[in-house]
C-alpha cells in the first residue's frame, strides 16, 4: 500500500473540487470550513467504511503494526471505554494503577468491572514511578480477567511492558495499554518500547497529542486473538458521534503519512536536542528528572517550587508548561519543535530564578467499598463537602492535568479526602444514598 496516500482527505478534497451544490449537511454548506462534511457517498461513512476511511484505517495498521487499527473521534478516551466494553463483563477484576486516567475508572462503570489497584511508588517529588512486573506478579492471580497498563504515564516513565504482557498472555490474561502519551514511541529505537511492539492486545494512542492531528483525534488498535475484533468495533461505534468531524478523521490520515514518512527523521533530529537542552538547563542550577528507559520527550524539572517557575515563565514570557506543582514542572516537547522553540526556553530560564520546592502536594488515597459501577448508577443525593465524611461517593472527582482521579465511585470519604477537597474549592460532593 502507498503510505504517501492520504485517503481520506484526498476523497475530501476531490469532492469539493467538484463545487457541488449543497443540500446536506452541515447547515454552513462549507461556508465556515470548507473541509468540513457530513458522511457521504464520495467521502465514506465512519459507522460502515467501504472506501478511503478503510484504506486509511489499513494504511494505519501497517504503521504501527496492528491487526487492525480503527479512527476515534472522541479521543483516547472513547478508546479505553471501548476496550472495556469489549473485553470484560460485570464483576471481572482488571488489575490496573491506582493513579490511571479518568477514563480508565469510567471504563469500570461503564463494562461493570472491578479493579484490583497496584499502588505504584511515587518519590519524594511526587512523581509516580510506574508498574513493574514484580507489582503485577504479587497481585495476580485466576480471579484477573485483564491488565490496564500507562505507557508512558505523564512524566514519561513506562511500565515493564514487554515482560508484564509475556507473563500476563502466559496465563491467558490479554492486556491493554493506555499509550495516549505515546504514539510516537514506535518511531525510534532511543525510545522506550511501544505497547504493540511488545505484544499487547489493545493500543490507544492520541494522535492529537505527540502526534499530529486536531484535538480529539486518536486510535484504536488490536493485536492478536484475544480481542474480539467484530464486539470492539460496535463498542466503538457505541461510543462514537453519529456526527464525527471530518476535520479530525482527516487530521488522523495526516498523522500517520507524517509519522510513518517522517517520525523516525524528525525524532533523529529532535532526541540530540532535547539532551542538549537538559544538559544545558542543569548547567543554570536547575535539576533535570532522569530515569533509565524514560520517555525523553518529557523535560521534568524537579526540586522546585513548579508553580511559581510556570507563573513567571507565562507572565514575563509567555511560555506555558503542561503541568506544575509545588514540586516540579513539566514541560512537553513534540515532534513538532524545533531548535527556536527550545531555545526560546533556554533564553527565559536564564532569567529566571530557582524556587526552593514547597510542600509536596500528595493527595490523600482512596478506599473502595462499593463497585465504581454500582455506586456510579445508585440514586445520589449533592450535599456539601463538609458533610460528606462516612459517605460513598457517587462521583469522579478530578484534577486537570494530569486527569487521575482524587476520588471515584464507591470511594469511601474520609477525614484527609474532605479536608483536600475543600483546599482545592470542592465545597459539594455527590454522594449514594444510603
Amino acid at each position: 500500500m502507498n503510505q504517501k496516500a492520504i485517503p481520506y482527505l484526498e476523497a475530501i478534497i476531490r469532492y469539493i473540487r467538484e463545487k457541488p451544490l449543497r443540500f446536506h449537511y452541515p447547515g454552513h454548506k462549507g461556508k465556515l470550513i470548507t473541509l468540513d462534511l457530513t458522511e457521504l457517498p464520495q467521502t465514506d461513512n465512519l459507522f460502515s467504511p467501504i472506501g478511503p476511511l478503510i484504506e486509511a484505517q489499513r494504511l494505519t495498521a501497517l504503521t504501527f503494526g496492528a491487526d487492525h487499527s480503527y479512527f476515534l473521534v472522541n479521543g483516547s478516551t472513547q478508546g479505553i471505554q471501548s476496550a472495556f466494553l469489549t473485553i470484560f463483563r460485570p464483576k471481572d477484576k482488571v488489575l490496573i494503577s491506582y493513579l490511571s486516567h479518568r477514563s480508565v475508572m469510567e471504563g469500570l462503570i461503564l463494562s461493570g468491572a472491578e479493579p484490583v489497584f497496584i499502588e505504584e511508588k511515587i518519590d519524594e517529588w511526587g512523581i509516580p514511578q510506574n508498574i513493574t512486573l514484580k507489582e503485577i506478579k504479587d497481585k495476580i492471580d485466576n480471579s484477573i480477567k485483564g491488565i490496564l497498563l500507562t505507557n508512558p504515564n505523564y512524566f514519561g516513565l513506562v511500565p515493564e511492558v514487554k515482560e508484564i504482557v509475556e507473563h500476563a498472555h502466559s496465563k491467558g490474561i490479554p492486556v491493554i495499554v493506555d499509550e495516549a502519551h505515546g504514539i510516537h514511541l514506535n518511531f525510534h529505537k532511543d525510545l522506550p518500547i511501544s505497547g504493540l511492539e511488545a505484544g499487547a492486545d489493545i493500543v490507544i494512542q492520541s494522535m492529537h497529542k505527540m502526534g499530529f492531528s486536531l484535538t480529539q483525534g486518536a486510535l484504536i488498535h488490536i493485536k492478536g486473538n484475544r480481542v474480539d475484533k467484530d464486539r470492539l468495533e460496535e463498542n466503538i461505534l457505541l461510543l462514537s458521534t453519529t456526527s464525527p468531524s471530518t476535520f479530525i478523521l482527516a487530521s488522523i490520515d495526516i498523522g500517520r503519512r507524517e509519522l510513518y514518512l517522517n517520525g523516525k527523521k524528525r525524532l533523529d533530529r529532535l532526541l540530540p536536542m532535547i539532551e542538549e537542552l537538559k544538559e544545558k538547563i542543569e548547567g543554570l542550577g536547575f535539576c533535570v528528572y532522569r530515569r533509565p528507559n524514560m520517555d525523553k520527550t518529557k523535560l521534568t524539572l524537579y526540586g522546585i517550587e513548579g508553580n511559581k517557575l510556570s507563573l513567571n515563565l507565562w507572565k514575563r514570557y509567555r511560555i506555558q508548561s503542561e503541568m506544575s506543582s509545588t514540586t516540579y514542572c513539566l514541560f512537553i516537547i513534540s515532534l513538532s519543535d524545533t531548535k527556536r522553540t527550545l531555545k526560546r526556553l533556554l533564553d527565559a530560564l536564564k532569567k529566571i530564578d530557582v524556587y526552593p520546592p514547597g510542600r509536596i502536594d500528595k493527595p490523600p488515597r482512596y478506599r473502595l467499598v462499593q463497585s465504581p459501577s454500582s455506586a456510579f448508577f445508585s440514586p445520589k443525593e449533592r450535599v456539601k463537602t463538609e458533610d460528606s465524611v462516612g459517605r460513598i461517593s457517587g462521583e469522579i472527582i478530578t484534577q486537570y492535568p494530569p486527569g487521575i482521579p482524587l476520588l471515584i465511585p464507591g470511594a469511601l470519604i474520609t477525614k484527609d479526602i474532605e479536608e483536600y477537597l475543600l483546599l482545592i474549592g470542592k465545597r459539594y460532593v455527590n454522594v449514594t444514598v444510603d
